[in-house]
């Protein structure tokens, strides 16, 4: 009986320590939690959904024990995401995640039905702590806009608002065409030729214009604002010097001086600019309503992207979002100098080829050494070509290059802008007649000026509508060229071949000449008789 209630003691102490460890393995596997604060400076407001729980090896977020999130409705987040609606596992459905951009996941947690409830508010000044995971915030400000916050919460984080950033703009001068101007443009300030898409010839200068705004929180960075456009300027164009910058206030104040512009050329040939300034607070005049507007021009290169791709170009915006930054650069990492980037906002600029072929009017065989010029609209100017390529107008339309047709017949002229071109033969090849007159090459682009396409870093096609011509030649998109054939008849007139017609009026010369010499001997012979 002792011996029982010995060996049950010691079950029962056994099963208490075990479940004093699973107690303590269970307090120890407790959910680690971070601080997500707001700065007492920020005057919008901060809901924060959790999205997945779990833990976190650098910036990776496990997908081992990972669950999903206290403030998502997990058939919502499956529908959106295209698994089972019945999908319990929340590795699936972060890696469906992770194979979208922070817009594509903002989006799909934003559709109907898949963050519950109102979130958990976190007002400025505040911090309130998290279990470790992946959190979706939503920001509102007084006007009701709204901006996406994701966070990784594997440390304390302080948010960075999003709503009142700064904005950016590039623009290319268009001298063709007229439109609307965008969202930081005035059209009391900049002049209204200046848009999203251009087209020009190789070897002109092409005029650019960087407009940005200031925030509507500029007031609350007591001590200074960093301020840097970064700006790219693709591969076919030449790029610029830096005292080639000018930096105006508000399009009227002069403040280059106190900017620092600096320029990198990369391998591929495209170029990358930096106008900052490390605190543009100590510019005289700048405040929230300011715009700052950079201007420069760059030639568009004999390696420029002919056709629909084009060549792109854009501008981002790096700024200040601590309100605690100094005012003395963010090279020297100071806890303060926290900075966040604007999308990158970007122009293009097309041009296009003429090409032509000079072919036999009858058997349509291609032509060697016919010699042509391409003339401008009015035929004042001859185009100056170096290897195939446009390099200018000569002052007049005796100069100018002077292309003779190799055997293949081509007369090709490439990088050349929209408009109305012509092409004078000055030597026809040898036995051919030289044509009449001069053939009139239209080139007419249709282009979406206005911003109303989807901007791509290396791929302006999206700009580009469509590219037309006239006068008997073809146009295609994509390639940007404009084809046609120029025919040449043979020198000399046709002579009459035997059998046709011309025989037949010899023929009857012939008869008419025997009848009169018939009529003439018969004449005389009555003469003699009446004699």
């Amino acid at each position: 009986m002792k011996l029982t209630k010995r060996i049950a003691a010691t079950v029962a102490a056994m099963t208490m320590a075990v479940s004093v460890v699973g107690m303590t393995a269970f307090a120890s596997e407790a959910p680690a939690t971070r601080d997500i604060s707001v700065s007492q400076n920020a005057n919008n407001s901060y809901k924060v959904f959790q999205v997945f729980q779990g833990d976190f090896e650098g910036n990776k977020l496990l997908t081992k024990d990972l669950e999903f999130g206290t403030d998502v409705n997990i058939e919502k987040l499956n529908q959106a995401l295209g698994l089972p609606t019945d999908n319990q596992d929340a590795g699936k459905a972060l890696k469906a995640l992770s194979e979208l951009d922070a817009q594509g996941i903002a989006a799909k947690l934003n559709e109907d039905g898949v963050l519950e409830g109102s979130g958990t508010a976190v007002d400025a000044g505040d911090s309130v702590a998290f279990s470790v995971g992946y959190y979706y915030i939503r920001e509102s400000d007084d006007d009701d806009n709204t901006a996406d916050i994701l966070i990784n919460l594997k440390d304390d984080t302080e948010i960075t608002p999003k709503l009142g950033a700064p904005k950016v703009e590039k623009k290319v001068k268009e001298d063709d065409r007229e439109v609307s101007l965008g969202d930081v443009m005035d059209e009391d300030l900049y002049e209204p030729k200046y848009n999203d898409a251009a087209d020009y010839c190789i070897g002109e200068a092409v005029p650019f214009e960087l407009v940005g705004s200031l925030p509507e929180t500029f007031d609350n960075f007591k001590d200074g604002y960093y301020y840097e456009f970064i700006d790219r300027l693709a591969a076919g164009f030449v790029a610029p010097e830096t005292s080639a910058f000018q930096v105006l206030l508000n399009g009227r104040t002069d403040i280059t001086n106190q900017a620092a512009i600096t320029k990198t050329v990369n391998a591929d040939g495209s170029a990358n600019f930096s106008i900052k300034f490390n605190n543009i607070k100590a510019v005289q005049g700048v405040d929230k309503d300011s715009k700052i507007v950079v201007k420069y021009s760059a030639v568009l290169d004999t390696d420029a992207v002919i056709g629909e791709a084009g060549n792109t170009n854009g501008v981002k915006l790096k700024y200040s979002t601590d309100y605690d930054y100094d005012g003395d650069g963010i090279e020297d990492g100071d806890d303060h100098d926290d900075t966040e980037e604007t999308t990158e906002d970007g122009t293009v600029v097309f041009t296009y080829t003429v090409d032509t072929t000079k072919k036999d009017a009858t058997t349509q065989e291609t032509l060697a050494d016919a010699k042509f010029k391409l003339l401008n609209a009015d035929k004042s100017k001859a185009a100056i070509i170096t290897d195939g390529k446009f390099a200018g107008w000569a002052a007049n339309a005796e100069g100018g290059t002077e292309i003779t047709t190799a055997a293949g017949g081509k007369f090709t002229v490439i990088g050349l802008d929209s408009g109305t071109y012509f092409i004078t033969e000055t030597e026809a090849p040898e036995g051919y007649t030289p044509l009449d007159g001069d053939i009139k090459v239209v080139i007419r682009a249709d282009m979406n000026v206005a911003g109303d396409w989807e901007y791509e870093v290396d791929d302006g096609s999206d700009a580009f509508v469509e590219l037309n011509t006239d006068s008997g030649f073809t146009a295609d998109t994509t390639t940007g060229v404009v084809a046609g054939d120029i025919l040449n008849a043979k020198d000399g007139a046709e002579l009459p071949e035997t059998g046709g017609i011309g025989t037949t009026l010899f023929y009857v010369g012939g008869g008419l000449t025997a009848a009169a010499a018939g009529v003439v001997l018969v004449a005389r012979k009555r003469a003699k008789r009446e004699q």
